[in-house]
């Protein structure tokens, strides 16, 4: 299980990633509320996409109010980050979720 630490520096490290990306029209879209759950660690982290940014990963108690849901176990969020995971491999096999309607899938995936 990787820990809290890891998983900080791999959502900062997502988090520069998808800054850098070119989300074309997404950018104008309307704010959105990002929220990763890493499941073996019961962690929370809230960010908010407005303007074709997201303003940060801050914790937080739960994912209420979430617009885009991502829940990952600490290992795979590492693992996908490192690029040692397939995103569409753990999306198929259940390692990794997302709850988030069309437009914002396109966002995310400019995150792996």
């Amino acid at each position: 299980m990787a820990t809290k630490a890891q998983v900080e520096r791999t959502l900062k490290d997502l988090l520069k990633r998808l800054n850098g990306a070119d989300v074309g029209d997404l950018a104008v879209s309307e704010e959105r509320i990002i929220v990763a759950a890493i499941t073996d660690l019961e962690l929370y982290y809230r960010g908010t996409f407005s303007g074709g940014r997201v303003g940060g990963f801050e914790r937080d108690d739960d994912a209420s109010g979430a617009n885009v849901l991502i829940t990952v176990s600490s290992d795979d969020l590492v693992a996908l980050s490192e690029g040692r995971l397939s995103p569409v491999f753990a999306f198929l096999t259940g390692k990794l979720r997302v709850d988030a309607n069309a437009r914002d899938m396109l966002l995310l995936r400019q995150l792996f």
